[in-house]
């Protein structure tokens, strides 16, 4: 039996050094890793909090705006998601002058549930719950949560992040002819218009009722308050659907409230293709453009 246990040993303790070598990697080469390690470093000094999904992770590099700032967006996230996040952290942050929401086409009907495969990230890294009941136990590591997926990370993935959880390094998926002209399936405007068919009126009221909750409290604490759309293409600006209505509908309703910005930027850029990841993400070299022009939009404001 001694035996057993000594070849036991020697079997398994490279599978637990090879996991925890794999899981710390993992677990400190992300965005979420750096922004949370922002927040909790500098939680009295941060006067700037960005929220949103991919417009805004991708449109803003937080560690080039002048005032201290902490960007909370993630690739795949949702305004249910953001709401989560500002209810964790907005009394640890004492110095807080200015919260940033997006409000991109989709921003107010969509919703991250407890089906979310990144529900496993907002535990780890945030300490919130967002699953039904209790959280799986294989939840609470990021590798036996999607082993291919994360394997597949450590193996292939060379995305870097700054210290801020922004990408360092990324090109654009974009395709140009010579003079730098967009070239388009002719069945993009078509795509674009059959994913904003996809809408839902009974998300819109419940996460615009949660959003008006959420704005009053910021007002209440003297925290200015930005509905931000970065930049998006051209050919996707120029798109018309109800979904785009209802969210005009919802900002006009702020246009003239002390202390709410509305800034709609979705045609700073609209006709700079090599800026873009996609049709409505900018890349890397388009972050470096844009975020210097919310830096003097935020200079404005910022007593």
């Amino acid at each position: 039996m001694k035996q057993f246990f000594k070849q036991f040993r020697i079997f398994i303790a490279p599978i637990i050094v090879c996991f925890t070598l794999g899981e710390y990697h993992l677990r400190t080469n992300n965005s979420l890793y750096y922004q949370e390690k922002v927040i909790r470093e500098y939680k009295t000094d941060i006067e700037c909090l960005i929220f949103g999904a991919s417009h805004n992770w991708r449109a803003i590099n937080p560690k080039k705006l002048s005032i201290k700032s902490a960007s909370l967006a993630q690739a795949g996230s949702a305004i249910n998601i953001d709401f989560l996040l500002f209810d964790k952290y907005i009394d640890q942050l004492p110095n807080l002058k200015t919260v940033i929401f997006p409000t991109s086409v989709h921003s107010l009907e969509d919703e991250r549930d407890s089906n979310w495969n990144k529900n496993h990230l907002l535990n780890i890294y945030h300490g919130i719950n967002n699953y039904e009941d209790r959280i799986p136990f294989n939840h609470y590591f990021l590798s036996t949560t999607n082993f291919k997926n994360y394997l597949q990370k450590i193996l292939y993935t060379t995305q870097e992040f700054n210290s801020h959880g922004f990408m360092k390094r990324e090109g654009t998926t974009l395709q140009f002819d010579g003079n730098n002209k967009l070239l388009l399936s002719p069945k993009a405007e078509s795509k674009i218009k059959n994913h904003e068919r996809r809408n839902n009126k009974k998300l819109f009221l419940k996460n615009t009722t949660k959003f008006d909750q959420i704005i009053q409290e910021c007002l209440n604490r003297n925290i200015k308050v930005v509905l931000l759309s970065p930049p998006k293409l051209a050919i996707f600006n120029n798109i018309k659907t109800p979904i785009r209505e209802r969210r005009d509908d919802f900002l006009n309703r702020y246009l003239n409230i002390p202390n709410v910005f509305i800034w709609n930027e979705e045609r700073t850029f609209e006709n700079r293709p090599d800026l873009f990841f996609d049709l409505n993400h900018m890349n890397t070299a388009g972050a470096d453009a844009f975020t210097p022009v919310l830096d003097s939009l935020l200079n404005t404001i910022i007593d």
